[in-house]
């Protein structure tokens, strides 16, 4: 749901756009083909796994096509913190479905969403 939420508030600043569309269907392909590979273990979470990406995807989107219509610092921070927190989420496809785990990816994970987190939180607090 917060996912959604962001979402939400990207949009109220910006509607939606048919640009804003381009990346989270490339990144659909792209979780489609890597989590194909036999390397991961997805199971019947797959389906559930592009959905999810699709919007995790669509907030990175909508949040740098922000940025770069509205270059201030607020935006910029808020750009940064979908990022990190866009990769987070990519990094549990390792983490949880991936053959081969490593603590330096959970270490990875962690700190990517901590701070994407903490940037996205932050950011509307940011002078325009």
């Amino acid at each position: 749901m917060g996912h959604l939420f962001f979402i939400r508030w990207l949009d109220r600043m910006q509607p939606p756009a048919v640009a804003d569309m381009v990346f989270p269907v490339i990144a659909v392909i792209g979780i489609f083909a890597v989590t194909g590979m036999g390397s991961f273990h997805t199971g019947r979470l797959r389906p559930c796994i592009l959905v999810y990406t699709f919007f995790i995807a669509y907030l990175f989107a909508k949040s740098m096509h922000i940025a770069v219509s509205i270059p201030d610092m607020r935006h910029i921070v808020c750009a940064v913190g979908s990022f990190l927190f866009m990769i987070s989420d990519i990094s549990i496809l390792f983490l949880y479905f991936y053959k081969n785990k490593s603590r330096k990816v959970h270490l990875f994970n962690l700190t990517t969403y901590y701070v994407g987190i903490f940037l996205l939180a932050v950011s509307p607090l940011l002078c325009p």
